[in-house]
């Protein structure tokens, strides 16, 4: 219910202006930054979920766009694989550790070469 204790035994509330839960002992959200005094009691899994601030309102309706924007790019491209636009990225990846797997063994060797000829000068 509404205001219950939860797990650890505090009162669950919850922002006013971006629904992140709140810690009792703190006067400002950790996500937003607003101010503990907007807070909202918990809501009971039965009730209906408190109306939304304004500003939680827009940003939803931004969010929504969005992704609405993305599903319509992703079906003119006619790609369905999860990872279907970070291929290139992936190859690159790989070509990057291959560039630095390269400079990595051409400094061992370079090192190796260095510490050889210095144990020949100091045996001479």
């Amino acid at each position: 219910m509404a205001g219950e204790p939860d797990d650890n035994g505090t009162k669950g509330r919850w922002c006013g202006r971006c629904g992140g839960k709140l810690n009792p002992a703190h006067r400002f959200c950790t996500f937003c930054g607003g101010r503990v005094e907007n807070a909202v009691p918990q809501p009971s899994p039965d009730s209906e979920a408190p109306p939304l601030s304004p500003e939680a309102g827009k940003v939803l309706q931004e969010f929504e766009k969005e992704l609405e924007a993305l599903r319509m790019r992703r079906s003119r491209s006619g790609k369905s694989s999860a990872l279907s636009g970070r291929e290139p990225n992936l190859a690159v990846l790989a070509a990057s550790g291959a560039i630095i797997f390269a400079l990595i063994i051409g400094l061992f060797l370079f090192m190796l070469k260095y510490v050889t000829q210095l144990a020949g000068a100091a045996g001479r």
